[in-house]
Formats: structure tokens, sequence, C-alpha cells
């Protein structure tokens, strides 16, 4: 199995920076990992089955289904290395953003 992690900091960060470590000689002592996806129809992309968003410890109301891999329609959600930017479509987004909101009283 192929191992990495990313790392991104925040864009307004002084050290406005990420990184991507590779193989198992570079990982963190506990690590959680999971499968990437290819879609035969978009080659140069990786998918994750993403079951869930948290903010906190919260899951938010999202059903799973909106990030369900379909591979024949290339629906699903896509881990982007090249970026620090993470893109939501509109009710995800407006479930996470009315989450956040509100967990910060």
């Amino acid at each position: 199995m192929a191992l990495f992690s990313a790392t991104n900091l925040g864009y307004k960060s002084v050290n406005f920076a990420g990184s991507l470590r590779l193989g198992p000689n570079s990982q963190p002592k506990r690590i959680k990992t999971t499968q990437l996806l290819k879609n035969p129809r978009r080659l140069s992309l990786y998918y994750v089955n993403l079951l869930a968003i948290r903010v906190g410890r919260k899951v938010v109301a999202i059903p799973p289904s909106v990030f369900a891999f379909d591979h024949n329609t290339g629906a699903g959600t896509v881990f982007d290395s090249g970026t620090v930017f993470t893109i939501l479509v509109k009710p995800v987004y407006v479930a996470v953003r009315d989450e956040v909101a509100g967990s910060c009283g």
C-alpha cells in the first residue's frame, strides 16, 4: 500500500505552505489511510470515498449520497494535492458554513 499525508495551512498564515509526505518512513506513527479511487473517464483525477464532514466533534448533516463516487458520471469527491483550497458544492458549503458559524457562538 502506498502512503501519503498532506498538510495544508490556511492562506492567511504567515508561512503559507503545505507539505506532501510520501512513503512509510515519513508518516506519523498513528496514521489513518484511505484508498484512492480512479475513474476510467477522468484518468488525471483521484477520488476518495468521503463519508462525512465534521466541524469539531459534530458530523455535519449532509447525506452521504452527496459525496458518492460514480465512475460512470465522474461525480464524487476529488482529492487534489495541487491546491490548499477545498471546493464544495453549494449545499455542502452552506451546511459546513452554517455549522462553523454556529460553533463560534
